[in-house]
């Protein structure tokens, strides 16, 4: 409990332990903490502009997916994400995701500089089959993301050491993109299945994220997942000395 009370003391003592060479790490707040009192009054959060996600298979891994979604039925999977906002009460002081105190806050108290879901958290609104596709964060920046309620949130990293071996990866699976842009992965758009990564030889780890819990990724460390059904999270970046 009192180590909990310190956040960058709290993600030191992780990576004092390594545990960036999982790529993520999970964090279980003790049972007396509360982000958030009540939820009831949540529902009329209005997500302007959702995003209704895609998938196109690539041929050659197409024999592999085509059983987990029935022919010629549309799919309309809904994401509300990158929404600005918390919902974490003012005056939650421990590991509140909108006052985490680390130096990214310098931004807006000595710059004036406000950088969405940078120094300011973002909320995601997830329902089935919604996912977040292999990515690294902005300026290889740490991320909290903290899971409000609803269903589990499955999620899939590669360390920071194994992240060149996924990159060489994506450029073959996805030719076309890497040729437009080097960095392409940054955009976001691509889905490489575990299974994929296990037969190339990539070490990845894989962690369920329940309702009252953080996830920490780390600095180039990928990571990608999915909604099994509807979830709402809050996410930011954060850096530390």
């Amino acid at each position: 409990m009192e180590e909990f009370s310190d956040f960058n003391n709290y993600i030191n003592y992780m990576e004092s332990h390594a545990a960036y060479r999982a790529g993520l790490a999970k964090v279980i707040p003790h049972k007396e903490w509360r982000a958030r009192q009540f939820y009831d009054d949540v529902s009329d959060i209005l997500i302007v502009i959702p995003l209704q996600q895609v998938v196109h298979l690539i041929p050659q891994n197409e024999s592999r997916y085509v059983h987990l979604i029935p022919p010629n039925e549309e799919s309309h999977d809904i994401y509300g994400a990158d929404i600005s906002g918390s919902l974490f009460d003012e005056n939650t002081k421990e590991w509140n995701l909108g006052h985490l105190g680390t130096i990214q806050d310098l931004l807006e108290q000595e710059c004036g500089v406000d950088i969405e879901g940078v120094n300011t958290p973002y909320l995601y609104f997830g329902m089935w089959k919604t996912t977040f596709a292999w990515h690294t964060e902005d300026m290889e920046l740490y991320s909290i993301n903290y899971f409000h309620f609803g269903e589990q949130k499955t999620w899939c990293a590669v360390s920071p050491e194994h992240g060149q071996r996924l990159e060489l990866l994506a450029r073959e699976l996805f030719l076309g993109s890497s040729q437009g842009c080097e960095a392409f992965l940054r955009h976001k758009v691509a889905l490489i299945s575990p299974t994929v990564l296990k037969e190339n030889g990539i070490p990845f780890n894989h962690m369920t994220q329940e309702a009252g819990e953080f996830m920490v990724t780390f600095p180039y460390g990928y990571h990608a997942g999915f909604n099994p059904g509807f979830s709402c999270a809050e996410g930011i970046n954060f850096a530390i000395l």
